[in-house]
């Protein structure tokens, strides 16, 4: 294991004190830097020195119109960006795996499912993910299953068909279905029916757009 060789003095330097520095190459200013990050001008300046003893060497020019980096302090700079940057990565990785789903859950669900679906979601979602937001979006399954596909959502309810390449399925419940005869029907006396025994002419099947209860025209 590698040891950190990280001198006492640079020890000492904050990500507060980094990103004072990263305000001042901002805003090119002391004044405007030190308004920006609610501290006064004076203190400003005296965190930055630290900084620059810390690292040996200036990182600004001082005495110009406007607060340029020295040609080391332009290297440092990139450092101390990526530095700072890392550790909101950090913090962020750290919320994510506190809380589920990143925090997040954007949940779609056809519009004509949702009714009957979302009361059984909407209430336990909170006791079983503490701290995750669940955000809905309704629409066509299609429409749904491409936002899914380009990133736009993290799931989706919906009726089984043909996913695209890239997007897992997988079997959430099965779902009676009554079949509705006239009484003189020769299927009418049966317990159970399966599909392959229905002629096309007797059933009405419901297009994508039965969430406004229109029958397909199939």
């Amino acid at each position: 294991m590698q040891h950190s060789m990280i001198s006492l003095t640079l020890a000492a330097v904050s990500l507060r004190d980094l990103a004072l520095v990263q305000a001042v190459h901002r805003h090119g200013s002391f004044n405007s830097a030190a308004r920006a990050m609610h501290i006064s001008p004076s203190g400003l300046s005296h965190q930055v020195q630290k900084v620059e003893q810390a690292l040996g060497t200036p990182l600004f020019e001082r005495g110009g119109r406007k607060i340029v980096p020295t040609a080391g302090g332009k290297r440092l700079l990139l450092q101390i960006d990526a530095v700072l940057g890392a550790a909101e990565l950090l913090q962020q990785t750290a919320r994510s795996g506190a809380v589920a789903f990143g925090g997040e859950l954007r949940l779609g669900v056809p519009a004509s499912l949702g009714p009957y679906l979302l009361p059984h979601l909407i209430g336990p979602f909170p006791q079983h993910f503490p701290g995750a937001r669940l955000s809905l979006s309704e629409g066509k399954p299609r429409g749904l299953l491409r936002r899914l596909h380009e990133g736009e959502l993290d799931a989706v309810l919906a009726p089984p068909m043909q996913a695209a390449s890239g997007i897992a399925v997988r079997p959430l419940f099965f779902e009676p279905w009554d079949l509705m005869l006239r009484a003189d029907h020769a299927l009418a006396g049966r317990r159970h029916v399966a599909l392959e025994q229905l002629d096309a002419g007797d059933a009405t099947l419901m297009a994508e757009n039965h969430a406004d209860g229109m029958p397909g025209d199939g």
